[in-house]
């Protein structure tokens, strides 16, 4: 089962040089998993293992659901327009969905269904009322809703992807401590992400 969060405080004291094999829980990406070793100072870093390692997440009864509550049911922002990001790409068993994942701090979990049009379509949400639903007909379409474009965002997190060179699994690395965590590329010198959040 897997936490929302990596636990960094155990019932008694990690020891420097013991590893911490930790499930990460995320809307778009639920299935990583990181090799943390623990630091003498208090901190623990490692890298991301190279396949996808699903488990059933674990959160109160009072949360089931909950994040799902925000329903794209605003007006679209705009008529529908082509993007060149595949929404294949959201899927939790692709390392660009843990690479998204960082920029949508306030997603929803994602949602798949079929167009009328019998086109399967991703639906991502958020906190604020946004919403963008994209599926593939003559490349690949999106339509937008709410006070930003979230799909934006989707678009700006794949051109920084690309141009770190399409990472996979292998190459991403977290570091913890007691008031934050970072996400880093090939090593702790290169952050990707940080958020005050452990």
């Amino acid at each position: 089962m897997a936490p929302e969060r990596p636990v960094m405080a155990p019932r008694r004291p990690p020891t420097p040089g013991g590893v911490i094999l930790a499930p990460l829980s995320a809307p778009l990406a639920d299935g990583v998993l990181a090799r943390l070793t623990m630091q003498r100072d208090g901190t623990a870093s490692g890298c991301i293992v190279a396949f996808y390692a699903p488990f059933m997440a674990a959160r109160a009864a009072d949360d089931v659901g909950a994040a799902c509550t925000a329903s794209p049911t605003v007006p679209a922002r705009s008529q529908p327009r082509h993007t060149d990001v595949d929404p294949a790409l959201l899927s939790p068993d692709q390392p660009f969905a843990f690479w998204a994942q960082q920029f949508l701090p306030a997603l929803a979990p994602r949602r798949t269904g079929i167009t009328a049009e019998g086109h399967p379509v991703t639906v991502l949400t958020d906190s604020t009322g946004c919403w963008a639903r994209a599926w593939e007909e003559d490349g690949f379409v999106v339509s937008t809703g709410g006070p930003s474009d979230l799909w934006a965002v989707v678009e700006s997190s794949y051109r920084r992807w690309v141009a770190a060179g399409s990472p996979g699994w292998e190459r991403f690395g977290l570091t913890v401590t007691r008031t934050g965590k970072t996400l880093w590329l090939d090593s702790p010198d290169t952050p990707v992400h940080s958020c005050g959040e452990p």
